[in-house]
This record gives structure tokens, C-alpha cells and sequence, in this order.
């Protein structure tokens, strides 16, 4: 618990995020939901001990997706990171689930136990 990041740390990594942002119509489009999905993500990853590890990649790849939008988002997909991936994941899911399932319904040879 000692580790996790409090709301006053949360800020500043917004803010050190935040440095060159929004200043723009097309910035700003996005800006929001990149803010609300870092403290969706950093909510999450706060849990686990690498999380350090996990906020760094993550700030590295949503650096990278900056860099390469080039259209504003459709109104379908303004939503944060992790709203998308629960609409992508949705059917995923319940294959996910079905596939353990029978895996501890079935043997290795596909033989019910």
C-alpha cells in the first residue's frame, strides 16, 4: 500500500502528461479522454507491484499513439482506453470463459471427467 500512488501523484503525472497538450482544436478532441484513461489505468495497475513498470509503458504508448493520429475520433470512439477494451472484449470474454470451462470439465485427451 506504501507504493501506490495517491491523488497528489496521480496530478502530477497528469501534469508532467500534460506539458505541450491542449493547446489545439485536434489536441483537444482527445485530451480528456486521455487524461480520464491514464486515471483509469493507473487505478488499475495501482494494485500490482510493478506498476511503476506498467505507467512507464504505458506513457510510452499513448506517446506513440500521439504521434501518429491523424483524424479526429469518430463520436463511436470517443470513449477512454479502457471503455474501448471493454467493448472489444466483451465477446472475447465469454469465449475466455467457455474455454476454461471445458478445460475443467475435459482431460488433456478431451476425455470428460
Amino acid at each position: 500500500m506504501a507504493g501506490q500512488y495517491d491523488e497528489s501523484e496521480v496530478e502530477t503525472i497528469q501534469k508532467m502528461f500534460s506539458i505541450e497538450r491542449n493547446r489545439d482544436y485536434f489536441d483537444k478532441a482527445f485530451y480528456q479522454n486521455d487524461m480520464q484513461s491514464m486515471r483509469d489505468f493507473i487505478a488499475e495497475a495501482n494494485k500490482y507491484d510493478d506498476r511503476d513498470k506498467f505507467i512507464q509503458e504505458w506513457l510510452w504508448r499513448k506517446e506513440g499513439e500521439l504521434k501518429t493520429r491523424t483524424q479526429l475520433p469518430p463520436t463511436s470512439l470517443k470513449k477512454t482506453d479502457s471503455e474501448i477494451y471493454a467493448m472489444a472484449d466483451k465477446n472475447l470474454k465469454r469465449a475466455r470463459e467457455s474455454l476454461v470451462a471445458q478445460m475443467l470439465t475435459h482431460d488433456e485427451f478431451g476425455k470428460q471427467n
